[in-house]
């Protein structure tokens, strides 16, 4: 087989659009491969589910029990709070600030419908409004979660 100039150029014109190609492609699995290696998944549960980041910095808020907003039905709504903080600077900041704090807190709490807090939804909804209330009383970090413990709506 004889090959002409045109079948030359041809040959190689293939050749390094092939080689470009693996090019292309060895460095796009080289970068998935380092991009994996150097940012590893967020751990996770049995369930599947991510586990949570934890700062260390807790303050608790202690018990808090008030009646709810339900028209008709006296509910009283009893919850144990404790903030998770950003920095221990907000730690000694929310201490002098507490009791503006957990009036907040209350006003919020009285605000909520048994209905509500009954709802995944609700406890993330009042989660939310309690962070955002103390978040604007702190000027050194910020809240990074709230947790609730024992709560109970008689």
């Amino acid at each position: 087989m004889k090959l002409n100039n045109k079948g030359y150029v041809n040959t190689i014109g293939i050749i390094i659009i092939a080689g470009i190609i693996l090019i292309i492609l060895a460095s796009g699995i080289a970068y998935f491969i380092a991009v994996s290696v150097a940012s590893p998944d967020q751990p996770t549960t049995e369930k599947g589910e991510e586990v949570v980041s934890y700062t260390g910095i807790t303050f608790p808020l202690g018990e808090f029990t008030t009646n709810l907003a339900d028209e008709g039905a006296r509910r009283i709504f009893q919850v144990e709070v404790v903030v998770e903080l950003s920095e221990s600077g907000a730690k000694s900041e929310l201490e002098e600030r507490e009791p503006q704090v957990r009036d907040k807190i209350y006003t919020i709490l009285r605000s909520m419908k048994a209905e509500e807090l009954n709802e995944q939804e609700g406890m993330e909804e009042l989660r939310e409004q309690i962070k955002e209330a103390i978040d604007e009383r702190i000027e050194e970090g910020e809240v990074v979660n709230v947790y609730f413990n024992r709560p109970l709506i008689t």
